[in-house]
Parts: C-alpha cells; structure tokens; sequence
C-alpha cells in the first residue's frame, strides 16, 4: 500500500467537513491505493515506449528524446530523469541507473562557451535550458561521488562570472533581461520566427522572460560552493550579487498582484495572467532556494487563486505551469505560517488540482494529448508540492514521491 494513504484518507474526511464535493472514486479506498500506483506504471510505460530508442526498451538507458523521434537529445535527457527521479521513491529504479552514463550525456550538450543547448524545437531560451541541464546535474550528483566531482568542476558561460563581478554588466542584464532585437529566419515559417521573437523581449513577456532573469541566477545558485570552493569568485561577491538581484526585484514586484507586471505590454493589457503567474515562479524559486523573503505573499496567494479551471488545472491538460501555482501557493502560505483568511478555497485549489493529475494519469487514452516529453515532470512536480503543503497541514503524512526541490532550483 502507497505510505501515503491514510493522509489521502484523512484529506477525504477533511474536506467532507469543509463541505467540498468529493468525486466517488477518492472515497473508495481500495480505488484510490491502485490509482497511486497506476500512474507512476501508466507514465514510465508511456516514457519508455513513447521517447526511448532503447531497443529493448530498459527504462534506465538514457536513450530519450524529447519526441521521441532521435536516438537521444537534451530535453530528452532531462525530463526523463527527472520524472523516474520524482516516481521512484523507493529507488528501486534509481539504483540500477548508471549515474556516470547520464551525466556524460548530458554534457553532451554543454557547447565550448558553457551554455547548455536544446533542440531546436523546445523554443527555450539557453538560460534557461542551461539551468535545467545544471539541475538534472545537481540531482545526479547526489546520488553517485564521481558524478559530484564531476559536477563540482562543472564550468559555467563567462558571462555569469561577469555579472557577479561587474556591476555595470548585472545593471544592463537586469534592464534588459534578455531582450534582443528581432531577428528572422526566412528559411521558417512566419509562424516560427514570431514564437522564436516573442521568447526574447525580456520584462516585455515575463513567462519567457523571466526564463533568462531566473535561469542565470539559478545557475549560479545551484553551483555556489562550486565556485567559491575553486575560486572562480568569492562568497561575498555572490552575497552582494544575490543581494542586488533580489532588490531589484523587489522594486519591479507589482504591490497590487504580488507579482512582476511591468512591461510595455502591460501598459495596454494591465489585467492579470496565467502567464504572469508562470513568470513569477520562476524568480521566486531563487527566493526560496536562496532564503529570500516573498514581498507580497498574501497577493500571491489571490493571484494564483484566481486561474483554476472547472477541470482542476490551469490549463487543458496537467504541465508545468500547474506546478507553477501550487509552488507559489505552497510556498505563500508557508511564508505566513498557513494564515490567511481564506484557506479553504487554497485548499480546495490544490486538492482539485491533485485529483485532476491523478485521475488525467490514470486513463491511458489522455496520453495521446501529449506529443513531448517536457509536460509530465512538470506536472508530477506538483503533486510533489500538493503532498508537502497537506503534510504541512497534518492532512498527509508522508511523501509518495521524491522531492527534487530539496536540491535543486530549477525545472
């Protein structure tokens, strides 16, 4: 039986006193033990049939591509590790991985100037493909020795030293935050060349945006001791360099949504998105990694509550961005100790967001929606959150999957 169970049970009668609707099926308890079970089986099927070139289709092989239509590249790489990373949590896969064969693979990708490159297709800036190859890294360095030294030598792009020591580069990098000026393949599709644009005008979209004004710092984060211990900069560089980030974005933090909202666009669509919570997310891990205070937590919280959909997810089916919004939920309310005035509609959002990804991994047939591999760790990521935040609230007891979070800042 899932060790996690009774909390499940618990939560039922939880929210039966709280007057929510419970759907028959989390009643049942019998129902509700295999449903655990069944999704971790229904996605590590679907991963290894789906995107591995494995021919004899060993889960463990790092033969993943993000469509499933290479022997192997990045994105493949990393959202198949993190997703056995965060179902095995007996690590009864996880032991028989060879740690020292992903992570040469990963490296794979690191170019000569130290940025980490995806696939043409994924449309994510190298900022942020950069941290996600840093944090599948970090994750893999702790579960192999070699894997950690080969991790704490891992070379970071010039371009990061620099910001940490020249502040007239950290001044003009966080102005801009990756804002470049349009440039066209004629070769693509018009299609193509405006989705590639829009991923580069900085505060202008901050969900992309913010890919380059989180995915730098979380590097670097991530790599702290690394760079002190070998003496590419030195603790009180980056404690001012931290320091200077977080201010800055404390004074571009929105009072009125408890988020960043302050782009040329905004100016003529002032009201809140789903996009700007995604954004939010990704500065605010580096806040918590880093031990940051949120400016805004209760704001937060009304923002988040604001885009559930009838379904329990943000969207049409689970990814990332419900991630997103439990974190930034979760981690809210945990900043002010659970107290806010209507903790039962934060409750609500996350058990429906929870039943909605169990039950969405429960049928088979939902799996045909999904064309890559990137949404699925996204959306296991927050069940990972949901189970903390009733674990917090003594609903859950125990974990049913593993945390990456506790070592990483980025996904």
């Amino acid at each position: 039986m899932p060790r996690n169970i009774p909390g499940i049970i618990s939560l039922v009668n939880f929210l039966m006193r709280s007057n929510i609707k419970i759907p028959t099926s989390l009643n049942n308890k019998t129902q509700q033990v295999n449903q655990i079970k069944l999704i971790k089986t229904n996605i590590l099927d679907f991963f290894v049939s789906k995107f591995s070139s494995d021919p004899l289709k060993v889960i463990t092989t790092p033969a993943y591509s993000y469509r499933g239509d290479k022997n192997y590249d990045l994105f493949g790489l990393l959202d198949a590790f993190l997703t056995m990373y965060i179902l095995d949590s007996d690590d009864r896969l996880l032991s028989q991985i060879d740690y020292v064969d992903w992570f040469n693979k990963i490296l794979e990708f690191q170019n000569d100037g130290h940025f980490f490159i995806a696939e043409e297709g994924t449309f994510h800036v190298k900022e942020h493909v950069t941290a996600y190859a840093v944090a599948i890294l970090k994750l893999i360095s702790t579960k192999n020795e070699h894997c950690l030294f080969l991790f704490d030598n891992l070379n970071i792009p010039q371009q990061y030293i620099n910001l940490i020591k020249r502040s007239n580069d950290f001044k003009k990098w966080i102005t801009l935050m990756g804002l470049e000026l349009p440039r066209f393949n004629f070769k693509k599709s018009l299609v193509y060349n405006l989705k590639y644009n829009s991923k580069r005008l900085g505060w202008h979209n901050i969900w992309p945006g913010s890919h380059v004004g989180g995915g730098v710092p979380a590097v670097i984060g991530m790599l702290r001791e690394s760079l002190v211990k070998r003496n590419v900069v030195d603790d009180k560089e980056l404690v001012q360099f931290f320091d200077n980030y977080i201010q800055c974005l404390d004074e571009r933090c929105s009072n009125k949504y408890g988020i960043w909202k302050r782009g040329i666009f905004d100016l003529f669509y002032p009201f809140l998105s789903y996009r700007d919570i995604g954004g939010a997310a990704h500065f605010l891990w580096i806040y918590d990694y880093l031990g940051y205070r949120y400016r805004f937590p209760e704001k937060i919280i009304k923002s988040c509550l604001k885009f559930q959909g009838s379904n329990g997810l943000v969207k049409k089916h689970p990814f990332c961005i419900d991630f997103d919004f439990t974190y930034l939920l979760n981690h809210s309310m945990e900043q002010i100790n659970d107290d806010y005035e209507s903790i039962g509609r934060v409750d609500n959002y996350m058990y429906k967001n929870y039943l909605a990804i169990i039950q969405f991994y429960s049928n088979k047939s939902n799996f045909q929606l999904l064309h890559d591999t990137h949404s699925i760790p996204g959306a296991l990521a927050s069940l990972v959150e949901i189970e903390k935040y009733f674990i917090r609230r003594s609903i859950f007891d125990k974990l049913q999957f593993n945390d990456p979070f506790k070592h990483i800042c980025w996904l």
